[in-house]
């Protein structure tokens, strides 16, 4: 099970090797209740990780028996947007991968690699919007030939060639939101693709959903023996973890698809959002984020076919990353002088 805590005042804490979840009662002063909070018990066998949310708090022995569980936690600002993650300093495998990691993104076969990415989510794109998207036929056309384009791209590490890969992504990442937000129930379209602050609720939404994808593609990442910071795609930032965003590119339509479903569905509604008048960002109150939590967690745990697999959503991320790894330590031969 994933663990939120999420509510103002909740804590986790440890006794005798235990998890203990506390969590306020909102009633309880209103009934003149003399306990205040509700408590559980949950064995540290039962947590596959932890989402941790501001005005909550975590004793330093609930992060020892996560971290000895390689339970990871996950750390998120008022605004839902990651700030970190408490897990284990063992990588999960040995350092050759990560030296290969290094040259391999550095070569011709790193840049096969990120455009071989790039194609297979523009193909996903084009999937949602023959799935979900009326009148989509503009937007669907114009990543049709994007997707032509990136085929015809010729793979090299030259940073002027990558920025031409990079526009094509991202003016296709135009059509394609633009269409979206103009096929969505009223209270929900939206015009632009906006990030920090999210300008409207669905874009508020998709940060979330990105915001939980990530860690599970780090977390996946780690866990392979890969360096989450070394990558092509993304430009290298200062403390950005570049391969996490690479990544990630092959998993937002899950996102993407999910945020749309449970629009259309009326499952989170306008009124689960409130805009703050002096930024105009939108934030999502705490039951539409656990409406959301739950969706998530039963949609990346739904078993999908990718090629010839058949595994959990979640179960591809990491099955993914270990086809990276695999392939870095095994078959990629980096210059011989190292």
């Amino acid at each position: 099970m994933e663990l939120h805590i999420s509510a103002l005042g909740g804590r986790l804490s440890v006794k005798d090797f235990i998890f203990i979840v506390k969590l306020p009662i909102v009633d309880a002063q209103i009934d003149n209740s003399t306990d205040t909070y509700s408590t559980e018990q949950l064995s540290p066998d039962l947590v596959k990780c932890i989402y941790l949310y501001p005005n909550s708090s975590i004793s330093s022995n609930a992060m020892s028996l996560a971290v000895n569980y390689q339970i990871p936690i996950f750390l998120f600002d008022k605004d839902l947007v990651p700030q970190g993650q408490i897990w284990s300093h063992k990588y999960g495998s040995i350092a050759s991968i990560r030296t290969h990691q290094h040259l391999f993104f550095r070569s011709k076969e790193g840049a096969i690699w990120v455009k071989d990415l790039i194609i297979f989510k523009l193909k996903q794109q084009q999937y949602i919007l023959q799935q979900f998207i009326k009148s989509s036929t503009n937007a669907a056309n114009y990543i049709a030939n994007a997707i032509i384009l990136v085929e015809n791209w010729v793979p090299t590490v030259d940073k002027s060639q990558l920025e031409i890969l990079r526009g094509y992504e991202g003016v296709s990442a135009k059509h394609y939101f633009g269409s979206i937000g103009q096929s969505l129930p009223p209270a929900f379209r939206f015009d632009l693709r906006t990030r920090r602050p999210a300008l409207d609720p669905f874009n508020a939404m998709l940060n979330y959903l990105y915001s939980i994808l990530y860690f599970r593609v780090e977390n996946s990442l780690i866990s392979a023996g890969l360096d989450p910071y070394c990558s092509i795609l993304h430009v290298s930032q200062y403390n950005k973890p570049t391969l996490v965003y690479d990544f990630m590119e092959m998993y937002r339509i899950w996102a993407d698809s999910l945020a749309i479903s449970l629009v259309n569905k009326n499952q989170v509604n306008f009124r689960d959002f409130q805009r703050n008048n002096i930024t105009g960002e939108y934030l999502i109150n705490i039951e539409a984020r656990r409406v959301i939590v739950t969706a998530f967690n039963l949609f990346i745990n739904n078993t999908v076919k990718r090629g010839k697999v058949n595994l959990s959503r979640k179960n591809h991320i990491a099955n993914d990353a270990k086809i990276l790894a695999d392939h870095l330590l095994n078959h990629y031969h980096p210059p011989s002088y190292i």
